[in-house]
C-alpha cells in the first residue's frame, strides 16, 4: 500500500474520530444529534453518529429491560413471601391445635387404661367365685387357678399385675414355693397370700411365713373385703 493511500486513511480515521469527539459530548449533554451537526462532511461521521445514537437508544432499552426484569423479580419475590406468611400462620395455627389436644390425648389414655389383671390362685370353689366377682364387679380383669401349677402357667401367659394365692394348695407346689418362684421371675408383681389355717400349724405361722418369703401383704381367711380392696387399689 503507497504512502498516498495510508495518508488519506488516516485523513479519514482522524476526521472520524473528532466528529465521534464532539458527537459524543452532545450525547452526554443530553443533546438529540442531526446531520446538520456534523461538522466534516465525511461518510465515517454520519456513519459514526449513526452507531453512537443506535448505541444510545441501545442502553435506554437495556435500562428499560432492566426495570422490567427487577419489578418482575420483585413482584414475584412479593408473593412468595405472602404464601411463607401464609404457610407460617398455618403452622402456627397447626401447633396451637397440636398443644390444645395434648391434654385431651392423655385424657383419652387415662380412661381407655386397661384396669389391673388380677390372678386368683386357690383351691376353694366358692373363695374363688367370691374373689372374682368382688374385683371384677370393682372394674378388675381377673383369671384364676385352681392349684399352683397353673397359676404359675397363668402368669407367665398373661402377666398378671397382682396375684391372690391361697398358701395351702394341692399339687406339688403350694403357695409358699409360688410366692418365691414369683417373686425371683417376676420381681415388680404385687403378691397378697391368704389362708385359713393347716394341719400342723395356723393361719397366722403361714402368713408370716410367707410375708417372709416376699409377699406384699397377708389375709387371714375370712378375708374382709372392705380392706381387700383397699389394699389392691394401693399396690396396683
Amino acid at each position: 500500500m503507497n504512502r498516498a493511500v495510508i495518508g488519506i486513511l488516516s485523513f479519514l480515521a482522524g476526521a472520524a474520530s473528532l466528529c465521534l469527539f464532539f458527537m459524543l459530548q452532545r450525547v452526554f449533554a443530553g443533546s438529540p444529534l442531526s446531520l446538520n451537526d456534523y461538522w466534516i462532511p465525511f461518510i465515517f461521521g454520519g456513519v459514526a453518529g449513526l452507531i453512537v445514537e443506535k448505541w444510545r437508544f441501545q442502553q435506554k432499552d437495556m435500562e428499560n429491560d432492566l426495570k422490567n426484569k427487577y419489578a418482575a423479580l420483585e413482584n414475584k419475590l412479593e408473593v412468595q413471601r405472602a404464601e411463607l406468611m401464609g404457610s407460617l400462620k398455618e403452622l402456627e395455627k397447626s401447633i396451637e391445635r397440636l398443644e390444645s389436644s395434648k391434654d385431651t390425648v392423655v385424657e383419652v389414655k387415662s380412661t381407655t387404661r386397661k384396669k389391673p389383671l388380677i390372678l386368683i390362685i386357690d383351691d376353694d370353689d366358692q373363695i374363688l367365685r367370691m374373689l372374682r366377682e368382688l374385683l371384677e364387679d370393682s372394674g378388675y380383669r381377673v383369671i384364676e387357678a385352681p392349684d399352683g401349677e397353673k397359676g404359675l402357667r397363668l402368669q407367665y401367659e398373661s402377666r398378671a399385675d397382682l396375684i391372690i394365692v391361697d398358701i395351702i394348695l394341692p399339687g406339688e407346689k403350694n403357695g409358699k414355693d409360688l410366692i418365691l418362684k414369683i417373686k425371683r421371675d417376676f420381681p415388680d408383681v404385687k403378691i397378697i397370700a391368704i389362708s385359713g389355717g393347716g394341719e400342723l400349724m395356723g393361719p397366722e405361722m403361714d402368713l408370716n411365713i410367707s410375708a417372709k418369703m416376699g409377699a406384699d401383704r397377708v389375709f387371714a381367711k375370712p378375708i374382709p373385703k372392705a380392706e381387700l380392696l383397699k389394699t389392691i387399689k394401693k399396690l396396683c
